[in-house]
């Protein structure tokens, strides 16, 4: 058999294998995401790391555990690439020396699911590296973002930051009409810019922008400077931001430009 006829087989082998198992498995996917039953497996990992499957968990404990998660593994991953020539399975002679960069660059992009090699990876990774090491990531952390998209649809976060987003830039664009150092509210759902300028002549006041979102930062909203002149208090709060927490926004915003104009 020729190299063209293999790979041709090779090819249609795989789009059939994936015809046969996307109704069992996307079935079996379905049922992991609407179901409230745990597999026997499942509640056993629950109660050797004591973890109640039930409770909720606020935004800020879920983005902890997710990131937490993944630094873990790439720490594991990175760690298991530099030891590989102690392990059973290692390559005797690799055509590239893995080094701490390599390492570090691999499980980084391994884990974020980016897959970026600088190598030829079966003629320097070992096999119990690839085994053990880069395939579990495929699945895993993939997996990971499953469980974010899971978590978005699940707490409604695409419709809170547009009803949340359309209320706080009205709000600023209310202030644009009582304020001279406001000559603009721009933006779209979480994502608001808001244009610091000098009167009479609305020339941009980068000055202004900046003691805005230092005094912001102090009061506890984090937001930075955007646009051509920097000019631009740029407001990017996470998807869960609530009304509540766009009522308190607000009034730190009031109390900034209240203590700048004094």
């Amino acid at each position: 058999m020729s190299t063209t006829s293999a790979g041709i087989l090779f090819l249609v082998s795989l789009i059939v294998a994936l015809v046969a198992v996307h109704v069992p498995l996307g079935d079996y996917m379905y049922r992991v995401y609407t179901s409230n039953k745990d597999l026997r497996g499942e509640r056993v990992i629950y109660r050797l790391i004591g973890a109640d499957p039930k409770a909720e968990q606020t935004w800020g404990a879920y983005a902890r555990s997710v990131l937490a998660f993944s630094a873990i593994s790439i720490l594991f991953l990175f760690i298991l690439q530099l030891v590989q020539g102690k392990l059973p399975l290692h390559l005797n002679d690799p055509a590239t020396q893995m080094t701490p960069a390599l390492a570090w660059n691999t499980a980084v992009s391994f884990v974020t699911n980016t897959n970026w090699q600088a190598y030829s990876g079966e003629s320097t990774q070992g096999h119990l590296v690839q085994m053990a090491g880069l395939a579990v990531q495929n699945f895993v952390s993939a997996a990971v973002g499953m469980a974010v998209l899971d978590e978005i649809e699940q707490r409604n976060l695409r419709d809170n930051v547009t009803s949340v987003g359309t209320a706080l830039k009205a709000a600023l664009t209310q202030r644009k009409g009582a304020s001279d150092t406001i000559g603009d509210v721009r933006g779209h759902g979480l994502f608001i810019g808001v244009e610091m300028v000098k009167r009479p002549d609305s020339a941009p006041d980068v000055f202004l922008a900046r003691q805005v979102i230092n005094r912001l930062k102090d009061k506890g909203f984090l937001t930075s400077n955007a646009g051509a002149h920097a000019n631009v208090v740029k407001i990017r709060p996470p998807l869960p931001f609530s009304q509540a927490d766009a009522a308190e926004f607000l009034l730190a915003w009031d109390d900034t430009i209240a203590e700048l104009a004094a």
